[in-house]
């Protein structure tokens, strides 16, 4: 009896998928990949709702191939980070500067990694 277990358990675990097929099942599942690519702008919205009863409002737009604006609102006020394919700006309120400025090394660094519409490949 303890064999016919075994050997059922082994079977399985023989027969687990990989993450490559994991992967293709999710794509086949929405469609397939030119369904995917044919999507030419994505909107994501959500609220934090933090302690104190505060709420901000998040919102991130992608536009292909590398267009990505960010903001972040709060009592008010607006930050946004924005790349338009060859730079990146910010507005932080929160920090006293109100006006659009050109974004630093490392949030360009982030912003990029944002706009990448599909992701890592």
């Amino acid at each position: 009896m303890i064999v016919l277990v075994a050997v059922s358990c082994l079977s399985v675990f023989a027969r687990t998928q990989t993450a490559e097929e994991l992967v293709n099942k999710n794509i086949q599942a929405k469609g397939g990949i030119e369904k995917i690519k044919a999507i030419k702008s994505v909107r994501m919205t959500g609220k934090l709702n933090g302690g104190g009863g505060f709420t901000a409002v998040v919102t991130q737009q992608n536009v292909r191939p590398d267009l990505v604006r960010e903001t972040f609102s709060l009592q008010g006020m607006t930050a946004v980070q924005a790349y338009d394919g060859s730079s990146g700006w910010q507005i932080q309120p929160f920090g006293g500067h109100k006006d659009p400025e050109l974004m630093g090394e490392d949030d360009l660094r982030d912003v990029l990694l944002d706009a990448d519409f599909d992701g890592p490949s």
